[in-house]
């Protein structure tokens, strides 16, 4: 596994300020594939947030100094999936899964571990195997073929 990921666009502030609010968020995508199977390539930074409304409001805080009001909570708060880009400051996007998903249970499974220098929590090999599975994109194969390479 790795130990420190490096990834570009602006995301160390973004972490800094998420860190600073307490937003709880799992690392997931290409950059948590990377944390265990360190040959990875990575893209954009993902963030698998915990949709809770304080959860939420703690992350329309952290970006509000760049963003402003413009992102409405409901979206984040949906029982549906939902994708937020963070392209114009930062290369990343805040993800929410499904009422199904158990946050609590994927944050005990998840790991700590650090990007940019600053402490997150990855989502659990389990978990990004099951995600990249029920995936249809080549990279999402690649991933999978991958992540289950590191378990041999």
């Amino acid at each position: 596994m790795a130990s420190s990921i490096e990834t570009f666009g602006g995301n160390t502030d973004l972490l800094e300020k998420l860190n600073t609010e307490g937003v709880r968020f799992l690392v997931v995508g290409g950059v948590a594939v990377k944390f265990y199977v360190p040959e990875r390539q990575i893209d954009d930074l993902d963030i698998l947030l915990d949709k809770r409304p304080d959860n939420v409001a703690r992350l329309l805080d952290a970006l509000r100094p760049l963003y402003g009001n413009n992102i409405p909570p409901e979206h984040l708060t949906q029982s549906a999936k939902a994708q937020m880009p963070l392209k114009h400051f930062h290369y990343a996007d805040v993800v929410t899964a499904d009422d199904s998903f158990d946050f609590d249970a994927e944050w005990g499974a998840g790991s700590d571990g650090l990007v940019n220098g600053q402490p997150v929590r990855f989502a659990s090999r389990g978990l990004l195997i099951r995600h990249k599975a029920g995936g249809e994109r080549p990279k999402d194969a690649s991933d999978l073929a991958l992540l289950r390479g590191a378990d041999a």
